[in-house]
């Protein structure tokens, strides 16, 4: 019996045959998008690029017409919104003047999905993903960078935010009536 050559995963996940040659000295440049010759296991095709920073935040949600779509955001100070079939950015929502380090979806009263982000800019925007519009002015309150976002439901079924922040608190916001 002979032995095969195994596999081994490399630092950016892509498979390759092991070696017997050194490893390649550390790059101190952030990596770039790189893509593999098959993807790792339990990786659906290749990775979505287009952010041109970091990417900190991703959330999944149903457009009115019922296509998949992921919201992802970051340093970058902006929204991608992707189409998970195409795997293409279809919308970049552009407003926050710092980073932006939360995303999370709920749907509206008239059931359009809407996004709402948190950002180092200390606000909370609210957008409609498949205009790309800023829905009303920013949700200001916080006094420090505001971390993470998330959404919830009111025992009279309105949609609702909740806020945590820098400034050590917890704000609770009607996206409707700010």
């Amino acid at each position: 019996m002979t032995n095969s050559p195994r596999l081994r995963r490399t630092r950016d996940g892509c498979r390759a045959r092991a070696s017997p040659s050194p490893p390649a000295p550390p790059n101190p440049s952030p990596p770039s998008p790189k893509r593999c010759a098959s993807p790792p296991p339990g990786q659906l095709g290749e990775p979505l690029t287009g952010h041109t920073t970091s990417v900190w935040a991703v959330t999944a949600f149903r457009a009115s017409d019922g296509r998949a779509l992921l919201a992802t955001a970051g340093l970058s100070r902006t929204v991608h919104v992707w189409d998970t079939v195409t795997r293409q950015s279809v919308r970049v929502l552009d407003g926050h003047t710092d980073s932006i380090w939360a995303v999370t979806a709920f749907t509206a009263p008239d059931g359009r999905p809407l996004l709402a982000t948190a950002g180092h800019d200390r606000t909370v925007r609210i957008w409609d993903p498949e205009t790309g519009d800023q829905l009303g002015e920013p949700l200001t309150g916080h006094t420090q960078p505001v971390l993470s976002v998330t959404a919830f439901t009111a025992p009279d079924g309105r949609p609702l935010l909740a806020t945590v922040g820098h400034d050590r608190t917890v704000r609770i916001w009607d996206p409707q009536t700010a």
